[in-house]
């Protein structure tokens, strides 16, 4: 088959979204389609750090204004005219937006191409903050028409969802009798994600003796940034060699809120047991990173699902989470991580300590959480299922 994917960021940005996207164009080459990434441009805060992420495998297309037009800053003319130049051109058995914008896009232009259109979104659900689409964050009940009013129109051929989570927000949430939908779960590269693989510490500025928290997310409230960083502040003298390091971007972080962040660290006065990188990781090195690390913690108040516990697992690493909607899918509670309330620092601190004191606990925990991602998330199972659901909705099964 030909397929496009239309997704308004691609690697090198890094997200789980991003993740997903290009794991999936590689393994669709792989198992022998013509793709297309149509996308944004690469934003210039990277440009003079990270060559374009590209691929022998597939071909990436960026196109400029699509990144400010998702979010309606820029006008649709000009990146819908290109779009429907390239896609006549390229004409494919299957376009696949990623996002409502993209879908809305692709919706308008749709009865020029032959093409059948499976849609699915990843923007994270926040109901408690009114976010569903992502653009106008705060106000929940034109966010639902927006996304109603996208379901509504039933100009794609097919929805498919990353998690449970994503699948029954849309039904609870959007009035939304879906026909044609389908869960297909993330998936990670067990082999580029290996537990096998080794690092030095000293490269990245740790040493050997410390315990070194993962905690890879952007700087922003609803990961819970706050409660991990007074988390670290009880665990201090308990572990005087413990580290928490935290990889990000500078795309979608909230200057305000980074500011707070590193007033509450010199604050708590864990200046010497908090790192932050930003920008400073590519997609390609995350697999180091977890490497050098001892345990990974996502603390979020939302998540779709939480791709970095996939990678986690599979480089063996015990992971601790909140207890929420789409995290809870992947991490079940003393069985493959640990789980805890929202916004809970004393808890997050007790849990540390435990996997820090307990290695019987800890190792059982990798072991299940390992095995788990290779029955239900090897990226390479995961990629034919989404094959499989490409074929049925273009007609070839």
């Amino acid at each position: 088959m030909k397929i496009c994917i239309y997704a308004h960021s691609f690697p090198p940005i890094i997200g789980g979204a991003q993740t997903y996207q290009y794991n999936l164009a590689l393994g669709l080459a792989k198992l022998g389609h013509k793709v297309l990434v149509l996308t944004g441009e690469i934003p210039d805060s990277l440009k003079p750090k990270i060559k374009d992420h590209e691929s022998p495998y597939f071909k990436v297309f960026r196109m400029p204004l699509f990144r400010e037009a998702i979010k309606m800053k820029a006008p649709f003319r000009d990146l819908l005219m290109e779009s429907f130049k390239i896609l006549r051109k390229f004409d494919p058995d299957i376009i696949y937006s990623n996002g409502f914008t993209p879908c809305l896009l692709i919706s308008m232009i749709k009865d020029g191409l032959r093409a059948k259109h499976v849609f699915s979104y990843h923007s994270t659900p926040e109901l408690d903050v009114n976010k569903i689409v992502g653009i106008w964050p705060g106000n929940l009940e034109f966010e639902l028409s927006i996304a109603r009013f996208i379901f509504k129109q039933k100009s794609f051929d097919a929805y498919l969802a990353c998690s449970n989570n994503y699948l029954n927000t849309v039904k609870k949430n959007l009035n939304s009798k879906i026909k044609n939908a389908h869960r297909v779960y993330y998936g990670v590269d067990m082999i580029k994600f290996s537990f096998k693989l080794k690092v030095s510490r000293e490269k990245y500025g740790f040493s050997e003796n410390d315990f070194i928290i993962l905690c890879p997310v952007r700087l922003i409230e609803r990961k819970g940034i706050l409660d991990i960083l007074r988390a670290i502040h009880l665990l201090k003298k308990e572990i005087p060699n413990i580290k928490l390091l935290i990889p990000t971007s500078k795309l979608s972080t909230n200057d305000k809120f980074n500011q707070s962040v590193l007033r509450i660290i010199k604050k708590l006065k864990i200046e010497n047991n908090v790192v932050i990188k930003v920008e400073e990781f590519t997609i390609e090195d995350m697999p180091k990173v977890y490497a050098l690390s001892d345990m990974m913690v996502l603390p979020s108040y939302s998540e779709g699902l939480g791709i970095v516990l996939l990678e986690a697992m599979s480089m063996k690493k015990p992971v601790l989470a909140t207890n929420i909607s789409g995290i809870n899918e992947v991490v079940k509670h003393n069985k493959t991580g640990l789980l805890v309330p929202i916004k809970s620092p004393k808890q997050l601190a007790s849990s540390i300590e435990l996997l820090y004191k307990d290695k019987n606990l800890k190792d059982r925990l990798v072991q299940n959480a390992y095995a788990m991602i290779g029955k239900d998330f090897e990226l390479n199972k995961q990629v034919k299922k989404v094959e499989e659901f490409f074929k049925k909705v273009y007609g070839k099964n």
